[in-house]
């Protein structure tokens, strides 16, 4: 049997034909979206277009997005171009989302708009970069907030993206700031099915880029990895089947309670214990901690919150920074000409940003 004639018998295994369109009358209405916080221009073409359709043009063009090509998913800098980074997952993230959501009708340019403005609040050296920020400023730095806060108060010389509320809160909801999962059943299913595809995307390519990487062999990780398929693909396509199938019959987007979401849960929290929680970080955070200080110190960042430069960041800046460090003597405002955050400081001077706060009470007091 072939690997297309595998993958045939294992997706016809799981019936998942019997819940097509399960979530069809749960589909959000795009009709009923909460709006923008600010009044849209047409562009000669907004009334004719879907809300979300938008916003994904709007995030796939943002500065953001571009950012994440230099940003850390798990391995910094990655010297192997087929290793993620934080654009290839959420490339991934918007795929199996996608899939989900159109098998079970719920409404796929929504939780592609969520998708792709995820993760775009990451700061350098992935959760490190969270950790370093919280541990400099003593105030909690978490990405899903500041992804908000960027795409609201950031992006476009502060006025931001104008994402629609749905969209935004979302992004606010894709993560719960740790390693266990919940889902509010108020919030439109979309915004759940995000998060879910999220934990999938990672989980199983942070299997495969720990292996590329030599950090452990396929026979160090526990047996559930090869009872969920022979790679990836097979990995993946099974859990997004159980989620699907478990969600139909439970009437909510559902991933907690079969064998295989079991089975993914032992697998995540296998990973935080024996790879995320052990990998050596700290080089990166003394570069993360010395620059944070660069920052507030730097005459050309006058006025600017230095967390909120630190967050911008790309990892390939945080490194050529630290390089300066050690090869310079004095750092001058030209050899930084390249660097983004040039370009956002005048947007972030003399501005109170709180990274702590995502602000949507606009779109709340529509109610």
């Amino acid at each position: 049997m072939n690997k297309l004639e595998q993958k045939t018998k294992m997706v016809g295994e799981m019936g998942l034909e019997r819940y097509a369109g399960c979530f069809k009358h749960r589909r959000f209405n795009e009709e009923k979206t909460r709006g923008r916080r600010k009044p849209q221009d047409s562009y000669g073409y907004m009334e004719l277009v879907d809300p979300f359709v938008f916003d994904i043009d709007q995030l796939l063009n943002a500065k953001a997005s571009r950012r994440l090509d230099d940003k850390t998913q798990v391995f910094p800098s990655p010297d192997n171009p087929h290793v993620r980074t934080r654009s290839i997952h959420t490339r991934e993230v918007v795929a199996f989302s996608l899939i989900a959501a159109d098998i079970m009708g719920l409404n796929t340019r929504l939780v592609e708009a969520i998708a792709l403005g995820h993760d775009i609040g990451h700061a350098p050296y992935g959760h490190l970069g969270e950790e370093v920020i919280s541990e400099v400023t003593g105030k909690t730095f978490r990405h899903e907030i500041f992804s908000v806060v960027v795409a609201q108060y950031i992006e476009k010389q502060e006025a931001g993206l104008n994402l629609s509320f749905e969209t935004l809160e979302g992004i606010l909801h894709h993560s719960k700031g740790g390693s266990v999962l919940t889902v509010d059943s108020n919030l439109p299913l979309e915004y759940a099915l995000v998060m879910f595809a999220d934990k999938i995307a990672y989980t199983f390519s942070d299997v495969e880029d720990i292996i590329r990487y030599g950090l452990k062999g396929i026979d160090e990780f526990p047996p559930v990895l090869v009872n969920m398929g022979a790679n990836q693909r097979e990995r993946v396509t099974r859990c997004l089947g159980a989620l699907v199938a478990e969600s139909a019959e439970a009437g909510e987007i559902s991933f907690f309670k079969s064998k295989v979401a079991g089975q993914f849960e032992e697998l995540r929290q296998w990973l935080y214990r024996n790879v995320y929680f052990r990998l050596d970080h700290s080089h990166n955070r003394q570069v993360l901690k010395k620059i944070y200080e660069f920052l507030g110190e730097f005459p050309y960042f006058e006025g600017c919150d230095p967390a909120i430069l630190l967050a911008l960041l790309t990892d390939k800046e945080a490194n050529r920074l630290s390089e300066m460090f050690l090869k310079q003597p004095v750092i001058t405002v030209g050899d930084l000409h390249s660097f983004g955050i040039m370009e956002i400081a005048p947007y972030v001077r003399d501005r109170q940003i709180d990274f702590e706060q995502p602000r949507l009470e606009w779109g709340v007091e529509k109610d």
